[in-house]
């Protein structure tokens, strides 16, 4: 982490040797308002500025995440954050603060992001009924449209009121109970981390489906 002022009466800005790597220029180097501003990307720059002038004229801090190219042309992410300082009347004469390399944090964070949004695309767009259930009830807490289609049932909303012996009939063609059989396939799932077997379903409309089941344990936070 690197750090910074700027002398606000003459717009004189002054780096430690971490900034002038980060910026990959000549350490020392003079540096002006403007040459500094020119690092940031085209598409994150008029932000910067935004952020950087309304911080100035408010006399506040600020903090920010923004695309940055070096000055070997090398693309980075950095985090900027400044901290005013006031003389005894209260008028701002200097800002100091942090500068610091987060590319591979912010990457990173970008990946997973698009992960998500593939998974999250890839739930709803799946031809096969996929579904999610939580523990102590074992109430479903999500589905997807196929889901909604197979069951017949208008919402999520509805469908998450209902637990795995609500979509079927009163007894498995074993003849066992739903309900003690879909409580047995859980325990089993949680057991072993994955199941697979038979199952009969039931539409509202009373429809029985046979269908195979793949039931996944998913461990939250990690």
């Amino acid at each position: 982490i690197g750090g910074w002022t700027l002398d606000v009466k003459h717009w004189k800005p002054t780096w430690t040797d971490e900034v002038y790597k980060i910026h990959e220029w000549e350490i020392g180097r003079d540096i002006d308002l403007e040459e500094a501003f020119s690092f940031y990307a085209p598409q994150d720059r008029e932000r910067f500025q935004k952020i950087f002038d309304n911080a100035i004229n408010e006399g506040i801090p600020f903090d920010g995440d923004f695309q940055f190219i070096t000055a070997k042309g090398n693309k980075r992410w950095v985090q900027s954050k400044g901290y005013p300082e006031f003389d005894s009347r209260g008028k701002v004469i200097r800002y100091f603060g942090t500068f610091q390399d987060i590319t591979e944090r912010k990457l990173s964070d970008i990946a997973l992001r698009e992960n998500e949004l593939w998974l999250s695309q890839l739930f709803q767009q799946s031809q096969d009924a996929i579904m999610t259930l939580e523990a102590p009830e074992w109430k479903f807490t999500s589905c997807n449209p196929a889901t909604l289609k197979l069951f017949k049932i208008e919402s999520e909303e509805g469908f998450k009121k209902l637990g795995p012996w609500d979509i079927a009939p009163v007894h498995q063609p074993c003849g066992q109970l739903s309900s003690e059989k879909a409580r047995v396939a859980i325990e089993d799932t949680i057991k072993k981390g994955q199941n697979s077997f038979e199952w009969m379903h039931q539409t509202i409309d009373k429809d029985q489906l046979l269908c195979n089941v793949l039931l996944s344990k998913i461990e939250q936070g990690g």
